[in-house]
């Protein structure tokens, strides 16, 4: 550990991530059941191994917990629930930690639909949101982990998570960019409050972003016309029983 992609194919692999995940669309499907979101006792003793400093220790469990995804992503994702505030305060060993972490999270993302779809079940927000403050923070390869595992995951049950942090003054340019990117296929299926709260977010970032800065603003005229075109832009998440926590979010709240 870690594992890790060519520079190269980054850029290609997450442009796949954000398209790809309009085919899973928001809904929460079968693995809602509690039974499937539970901590497995197995997953915990390979978690065990991937603190350990040896690599071939290390790597063994890594690949176990990934081949054996299905009862072991709740418990990796349980991982994430005591973090929080912003990542650049982490100390380094739980950023080394949690790097391996969000390596694992990201290759069963990348291999595995129903995986995805396990995830978003079993995500009650506050999984995901240290994921976010990953995706905005110092560290490049967390960044980089981070922000594949959002181009994933995020729906119209979570995108509000994101755009609180989109409207961060504090937010750094990099930061930014990885957020709007996760923004872009969300944008595509937003209902009526997410579509309204996207475009409100655009408002306030277009200012801050440099003139310069190409594929940013690309992405920004990019979410624009996603949200316009949605299918869902005047269906109200109410409509579909998904209005919590997104429909009345508090924009205006400290983040956590």
């Amino acid at each position: 550990m870690p594992i890790c992609i060519g520079a190269a194919l980054r850029t290609r692999w997450i442009t796949a991530i954000l398209l790809s995940i309009l085919f899973y669309g928001s809904a929460i499907p079968a693995f809602g059941q509690a039974e499937q979101c539970t901590r497995n006792s197995r997953a915990e003793t390979y978690l065990v191994s991937v603190k350990a400093q040896e690599d071939k220790a290390r790597g063994a469990a890594a690949s176990a917990l990934i081949n054996d995804w299905r009862t072991a992503l709740p418990t990796i994702m349980e991982e994430f629930r005591a973090v929080k505030g912003a990542s650049d305060r982490w100390p380094p060993d739980q950023q080394s930690y949690l790097l391996s972490i969000t390596d694992i999270i990201r290759t069963i993302l990348s291999a595995n639909a129903e995986a995805i779809t396990l995830f978003r079940a079993c995500d009650d927000g506050f999984i995901i949101k240290p994921i976010i403050w990953a995706a905005r923070g110092q560290n490049p390869s967390l960044r980089l982990n981070a922000t594949l595992i959002l181009g994933n995951t995020v729906d119209n049950t979570t995108i509000c998570y994101l755009l609180h942090h989109l409207r961060d003054p504090n937010i750094s340019s990099n930061g930014r960019a990885n957020l709007l990117g996760a923004t872009v296929a969300v944008a595509s299926y937003a209902y009526k409050e997410n579509v309204l709260s996207i475009e409100k977010t655009l408002e306030l970032v277009r200012p801050k972003v440099d003139q310069n800065l190409a594929q940013t603003q690309k992405t920004l005229t990019e979410i624009t016309g996603r949200a316009q075109a949605s299918p869902n832009r005047n269906k109200s998440l109410a409509d579909v029983g998904l209005q919590r926590p997104c429909a009345d979010y508090n924009y205006d709240a400290q983040l956590d």
